[in-house]
């Protein structure tokens, strides 16, 4: 359901699992951050750089809902990160 939502939220992906988006770039606006919560593969989209972290936007992170967090640089969950080429 992340996926989708990352869909809605203007990613052009096609119709895939969070677990089959494979690392392929740098932290960028607009692409995804890529999650791995105890086995759990999980894409939030960025929204801003910051010295920080990132802020994303995502669907499912907490069931049913979208939400806004901003993703410390060190977070141990992060996977890696996402653009579509």
């Amino acid at each position: 359901r992340c996926v989708a939502g990352a869909r809605k939220f203007g990613v052009d992906l096609p119709r895939i699992d969070a677990k089959d988006i494979k690392p392929n770039s740098t932290p960028q606006v607009g692409g995804l951050v890529l999650f791995n919560y105890d086995g759990v593969a999980h894409v939030s989209v960025i929204k801003d750089i910051r010295p920080e972290g990132m802020a994303v936007i995502e669907s499912n992170y907490s069931r049913c809902k979208v939400t806004n967090r901003l993703i410390k640089w060190d977070d141990p969950s992060i996977t890696g990160f996402f653009v579509v080429k």
